[in-house]
């Protein structure tokens, strides 16, 4: 997923938290087409810190900033890549398992509950993929 989509889906996942958009508006200082167009993909528009910071006080949840920080962490040099290889394979099991569940007892936040565990996986794969370049570098 490029950065512009995911910045947009968790705007979204955001705002959802918050209530919606105009529940959303009334907690961060920015109108309804502001926030609109923050969640759109494409758009170049985007939620400024005050804006994230207000909305995720606001939810209770760190929506976007937990996102950054887990991507932008110092990787943990003591993982070995068969403990980054590992961890991927049990995210990507865990996607699996909540695909299954959320299939068999359908609800509206399916969709939700699936892409987080995606994006779950996929951080866990980058990170085999930063621990294979870290070798690669030290090699």
């Amino acid at each position: 997923m490029s950065s512009d989509r995911k910045i947009a889906y968790l705007t979204r996942e955001l705002i959802k938290a918050c209530g919606g958009l105009e529940e959303a508006s009334s907690h961060c200082g920015l109108s309804t087409a502001q926030l609109s167009r923050c969640q759109t993909p494409g758009s170049g528009q985007y939620l400024n810190i005050r804006a994230v910071a207000e909305l995720e006080h606001y939810c209770g949840q760190p929506v976007i900033t937990a996102v950054l920080a887990q991507e932008n962490a110092a990787p943990v040099s003591d993982k070995s890549l068969i403990t980054e290889a590992c961890e991927a394979a049990e995210a990507a099991a865990n996607m699996q398992r909540v695909v299954r569940l959320v299939r068999a007892n359908p609800s509206p936040r399916d969709r939700d509950m699936i892409r987080s565990a995606v994006l779950d996986a996929q951080r866990e794969l980058d990170d085999v993929a930063a621990k294979l370049d870290a070798e690669e570098v030290s090699a």
